[in-house]
Parts: structure tokens; sequence; C-alpha cells
């Protein structure tokens, strides 16, 4: 989160990504909105120019925010969220004031706070943003008007001045706030002990700490193929363990139908795949071969269903009307396989998958969709087939596995950010060689076989 909160601060108030989008799900759910060719950022369209062209060709909206279809009710909120924010926090960007522009040559400004230079910069980043409007002020103030049409552009100025203020205000809060948050981050981060959690005759954190007796569990975490590595991982890269820890993970491998994988303590999708929102996989390295053959085993798993599992709520209910949680998986790849019947189906295990089988994963999300998976938060908790083929819906939505679908998303959408931002950590980069760690080798992989 720190790194990403600072990587937030140095992008431009707008992202042009933002824009492109909207203009696209503004083309498909209302059709002559956008222009039939494609303007992209960078190639034709400067991002001012496609936040007027946005603003001025207002589509007529119908009831947006009861709009039949997902895509023109979402590009309804989104175009109105992007208008308001415009007009709160950029009002230099709104149509009405281009002529303005044009006329101090505004438009071509280089730098972030200095308007006289030749290059973009109506878009400023966010930490340079608040400099950016005391620049702009300054320069309508200083610069007179001669323009044939002053009494005009004398208005338009008059309007812009009166609206910078409070713009101003408001990004500099914006900025400050996602600094605090950086910086509440990074106080986390480094009061975070793990050294107390090492077992020191193993070299393994534990899984306990017992807080009345001061005393460790004397069981510990130590399945490279589990969640467990990205405690072992981040600990060493802060320096609260030895490095010799990471190698005392478990390395230990099964064969399921020809392909080899790491052992998990329970076969789920999310002991493998959960870590990798974070942390790079690596081509060609141990922990890549095993979350290839692990997603692909779970794809093979099942037969005319859905695929996708891991712990997830199921259909039975406690006394207080709560589902009942419970880690499934494929036997197969399970150290310690403690669920019964199954398979209990969990969407966001197909999210976890994106990165390593994006079409199928998607080809899998859209099939539960058309079989009614999903509600009014996004794809249900599970579907439980415990009982035979119709599932039973287990109607509910975790927090932690919506944040997971949500990361996979982002790294899916925007080029692993979420990977980009863990690894841009120092110390992460400094500890990331790890990761690089060889696959099984041939005659190990034979022994296995036999």
């Amino acid at each position: 989160m720190h790194s990403g909160a600072l990587d937030l601060l140095r992008r431009p108030v707008i992202h042009s990504k933002t824009l492109t989008t909207l203009d696209e799900m503004l083309r498909g759910a209302y059709g002559g909105h956008a222009s039939k060719k494609k303007m992209a950022v960078g190639n034709g369209e400067s991002t001012p120019a496609l936040i007027c062209r946005l603003l001025q060709d207002r589509p007529a909206f119908t009831n947006g925010e009861d709009a039949a279809e997902w895509t023109e009710a979402e590009a309804f909120r989104r175009y109105r969220a992007l208008a308001e924010f415009v007009e709160a926090y950029t009002p230099w960007l709104l149509p009405r004031f281009v002529p303005l522009f044009d006329y101090f040559g505004l438009a071509a400004a280089e730098n972030k706070t200095d308007l006289r230079n030749k290059q973009e910069s109506q878009v400023p980043t966010l930490e340079g943003a608040a400099q950016y409007v005391v620049a702009l002020e300054r320069r309508i103030v200083d610069a007179p008007i001669t323009h044939t049409e002053r009494s005009n552009l004398n208005a338009l100025a008059t309007e812009l001045r009166a609206m910078l203020p409070a713009a101003r205000e408001r990004l500099s809060q914006l900025q400050a706030d996602i600094a605090g948050i950086a910086a509440r981050a990074e106080e986390n981060v480094e009061a975070m002990d793990f050294g107390f959690l090492l077992v020191e005759a193993r070299q393994l954190l534990s899984i306990a700490y017992d807080g009345t007796t001061g005393e460790l569990h004397s069981a510990c975490y130590d399945l490279m193929a589990s969640e467990a590595r990205i405690a072992s991982l981040l600990a060493i890269a802060k320096g609260d363990i030895p490095q010799q820890s990471w190698f005392r993970l478990s390395r230990a491998h099964v064969l399921v139908n020809g392909r080899a994988s790491l052992l998990s303590w329970t076969g789920t999708m999310f002991e493998y795949m959960m870590p990798a929102l974070w942390m790079r996989t690596y081509p060609d390295t141990l922990i890549a071969r095993a979350l290839q053959a692990a997603v692909r085993i779970q794809r093979d798993y099942v037969r005319d269903i859905p695929w996708g599992i891991s712990e997830s709520g199921f259909a039975e209910r406690e006394e207080s009307g709560r589902y009942r949680y419970q880690a499934w998986g494929v036997p197969a790849l399970a150290l310690k396989y403690g669920a019964g019947d199954g398979p209990v189906i969990s969407p966001y295990s197909t999210f976890l998958a994106l990165p390593l089988l994006r079409n199928d994963a998607l080809a899998n999300l859209r099939r539960m969709a058309t079989m009614n998976w999903v509600g009014d938060y996004g794809f249900y908790e599970a579907a439980d087939y415990t009982e035979g083929k119709q599932p039973r819906l287990v109607r509910s939505w975790m927090a932690h596995h919506q944040g997971m679908s949500l990361l996979a998303l982002a790294n899916l959408l925007h080029e692993n950010i979420v990977q980009h931002w863990f690894h841009a950590n120092p110390g992460v980069r400094a500890t990331e060689l790890l990761l690089h760690e060889k696959p099984i080798s041939k005659d190990m992989l034979n022994a296995l076989k036999k």
C-alpha cells in the first residue's frame, strides 16, 4: 500500500486509460456518442482534448441509473463521476474554458508549475497539481487580455479564477490524504516484527504465539505452496529472520496426471495463487512451474461443471444462520485433505487463475454468470455440488475473497500493478532473487513417476 500510494501521487490527476475506457463504454452503450474512429491518447487526441470531447458530446442518457443493461448504467455512473471530478478538481479542463487556454497558450505547457514552457501539462500529477493551480492563477492575473473578444475572455478568466482556490484546496487535501496513507502503511510495516515467531530449531515461522504463556506453538508454516511464503519473504526482506528460513520451506512434489507440482496442505487454488497477487512469478522457475501445474490440475479435476476450488463457505448453515466454512481442494495436491464430499466451486478461485489461464478463466467466469452465480455484489461465495449435479448456491460475499478478486482484476487490466507496487519496496527488491529458484530437475521428475 505504501508503494501504491506513492505511485498514485506520481500519476496524472486524471489518467488517460480511464478516459479511453470510458470512451469505449459510452460507444458500446450509447452507440452514436463517440466518433466511429477510435482516438487513442497519444495517437491523435490529447488527454485534455479527450476530456473536452467526452464532456461536450454529452450522450443522451435515458434513465441511466435505472438502465436495464449493466453497461449502460455503469457508463452513466462513470460519465457523471468524471464530470463531477473535473468540475471540482480540474475546472480548467471544462470545455467552456478552451478559448481562454487557446488565447493564453496554456494548452502547450511543459512543466507542472511553469506554464510558459511548451509541452502539455494541463493534466499534472497529483503531487504537483496544487502548484500547477498556483501557477495557473498567476498566469491569468499577469497576462493582460487584448483580444478583440476580450469581454468574453475576461468573463471566462474571472469565472475560472473564482473556481481555482477551491480546486487547489481539494487537490492539496487529496494529496495529503494519499501521502498520509503511504506514511501510515510504511509505519505499519516497520512496526511488524516476525522475528519473535521464528522457531530457532527449525528456522521456520510458528503458526501461533500464546500471549498468556509467552510461548510459541511448536507447529510451523512449512510449505512453499501456501500463503506462508508471503510472510517468509517479507520477514526476510525486513531483516527479521535469516534468509535460510526460505530454504526450510518444504518443496515436496506430487505428480498428478503427468504434471509435477509442489504439495500443498489442502490442494486449494488459494494456497498456490494468492501469494502471486503480490509476488512476481518469474518464467521457468520452481514456483512458476508449480503454479502452472496446479492451476491446470484444478481445471481438469472437475467435469461438466465450472472449475476452481479453494477454502470457502458451503451450503450448510450454523445455528446462527451463517454458512459454514471449510478448506476444499483437489485431494491429489493435498498433504492432509480433510474435506469429505465435494466439489465446492468458488468463483474467487477462478479470478486467482487469471494470470496463468486468462482465456480459460474468463470463459469459466462467463459460464458461472450464465448459471446465475452473480448477485448484487458480484459473484457469490460458492456453488456447492456435494449433493449432486444441481449446485446449491452460497449466497454470501466474503470481503477477503472479493478483495482477492479485485486485486487479480487490477493486475490483469493494469499490467500487474499490484506486483509492481510490492516489488517497488527496496527490501523486497533486494530479496526477490529467492523467487528465481530453478524448477525440479528431470531426474527428480522421473523419480516421482516411479
